[in-house]
């Protein structure tokens, strides 16, 4: 059952990218939806990952559209915000999959997103003055309080989320994994990033450090590195582990807002399996 609803769906899918039907959209999601579901039921995990993955690069392709038709040019920068974050999430899924082809795929779309969103930024500085200094004499001494920014009133401020994505879930003993750490200031004003806890496992070595950044006994010192509204930072690490197992990455960023207060956001949870 869950093939059949597969196959329907990515029928539906080639149909859409052709005609831009909304009604095959909802038809290809629908069933990779459902056919994500029964493979998970039925233990095919790779299986229903892969078909989360196509399903979130259609929601993609949809959501460009949709920002490639928005006219005001703030509103479009933050809606190609959203197709990155859907492209990450389904390059991830893909990853976990174990298609490394459309993984690349996924990513590659990604990178000409941003760019459309770039374009899109510059715009916005053209047509109204800046919401904020772009000097990092701008910021007061940090005050020692920690803050979540959390609710829609936060995008008034410096709003920075992040992003871990390993280029697989599964690596032998020795060999090197590489992760991509994805850094979106989503705010109205600047951030200053601090740093990433808990990065490298334990029994993992690093490999191959950041260019521009230091390691600090497993955490990523980010130096202060000033991330302005609407924009993104990208960090790569490769690691190479040292013990077998399963190891569980749960790094949190830190950053000070415009006004020197400390915020921190999660990048969530993933799992690497180490083998023989």
């Amino acid at each position: 059952m869950g093939q059949s609803r597969f196959c329907q769906a990515l029928e539906a899918g080639t149909r859409f990218a052709d005609s831009r039907d909304s009604s095959l959209y909802e038809f290809a999601i629908k069933h990779l939806e459902s056919a994500a579901s029964y493979y998970a039921r039925a233990g095919a995990e790779s299986a229903s990952e892969y078909a989360m993955a196509s399903k979130r690069l259609f929601d993609a392709y949809v959501a460009m559209d949709r920002a490639d038709e928005e006219t005001d040019h703030e509103k479009k920068a933050r809606a190609y915000l959203a197709v990155e974050k859907i492209l990450e999430a389904s390059a991830t899924s893909f990853g976990k999959a174990e298609y490394p082809g459309k993984r690349d795929q996924a990513l590659r779309l990604l990178e000409d997103v941003k760019h459309e969103r770039e374009l899109a930024v510059s715009l916005t500085e053209v047509f109204r003055a800046p919401l904020i200094v772009s000097s990092t004499a701008a910021f007061a001494p940090p005050a020692p309080s920690y803050e979540r920014a959390v609710g829609m009133e936060e995008l008034e401020h410096a709003d920075i989320r992040a992003s871990l994505t390993p280029s697989v879930k599964t690596v032998a003993l020795g060999e090197e994994l590489e992760l991509r750490i994805g850094f979106t200031n989503a705010g109205r004003a600047a951030g200053q990033l601090v740093k990433v806890e808990d990065l490298v496992p334990r029994d993992f070595e690093i490999a191959a450090r950041p260019e521009k950044y230091e390691m600090e006994e497993g955490s990523l010192n980010l130096k202060g590195r000033l991330l302005e509204p609407l924009k993104t930072e990208q960090v790569r690490i490769v690691l190479r582990p040292r013990a077998k197992g399963i190891f569980t990455m749960r790094p949190r960023v830190t950053y000070l807002d415009e006004a020197g207060k400390y915020r921190s956001h999660e990048l969530g949870t993933v799992d690497v399996e180490v083998t023989d």
